[in-house]
């Protein structure tokens, strides 16, 4: 199917905040399969073009070796959330957020709002999950399977903490970690978040 044309019944349009969340691995077989070139590069540059200038384009780059003590390298660690946010990160158009754990590769208008966002919460409202919030994001999921066992989950992406934190469940709590970051300038601290 024409990609443009699935984004249009979609309703992806100029403008849009959109987040991906996607597991292109079945993707790349099933195209392989069927004899279908698919670059992921060129899947991002589409979505890029349908959104404009004016939209914004975040794929999860979720890393949780911080959480076990390890640094994180804005630049080096890589996503352990998927192979298309590893694939934004070696773009020169994308830059990584700077929570250790739930961090985004960003392009688009609000690339530096989002990648200057300082929040030690990774799941309040100041963080790129409540950006989408407060802007209307859209979340594109791409082979993604909702779990449904004694609780529903949607596998991949953890938007329904937001929604948890903020309206305080009682099976839910905050605890900090801390650990060092070195930024894309290789500047190291030491740092804290809440998870």
């Amino acid at each position: 199917m024409n990609l443009t044309l699935l984004l249009n019944k979609l309703k992806i349009k100029s403008g849009d905040k959109i987040v991906i969340t996607s597991d292109i691995l079945k993707l790349l077989i099933k195209s392989r399969t069927k004899k279908i070139h698919f670059d992921p590069n060129n899947f991002i540059d589409i979505i890029k073009n349908k959104i404009g200038s004016r939209g914004t384009l975040l794929i999860p780059t979720f890393n949780w070796d911080f959480l076990k003590g390890k640094i994180f390298y804005s630049a080096k660690s890589l996503s352990q959330s998927g192979a298309l946010g590893n694939i934004a990160l070696r773009r020169k158009d994308f830059s990584r957020t700077c929570n250790p754990v739930y961090s985004f590769a960003v392009t688009g208008k609000d690339k530096n709002k989002l990648c200057n966002q300082k929040h030690t919460n990774c799941f309040d409202l100041n963080s790129p999950f409540g950006y989408l919030i407060k802007n209307e994001g859209k979340n594109l999921f791409i082979n993604m399977q909702q779990r449904v066992s004694n609780e529903t989950k949607l596998n991949g992406f953890p938007f329904h903490h937001v929604v948890e934190q903020t309206v305080g469940v009682p099976y839910r709590y905050l605890k900090e970690f801390s650990g060092f970051s070195v930024n894309s300038k290789k500047e190291k601290k030491k740092i804290k978040i809440k998870f």
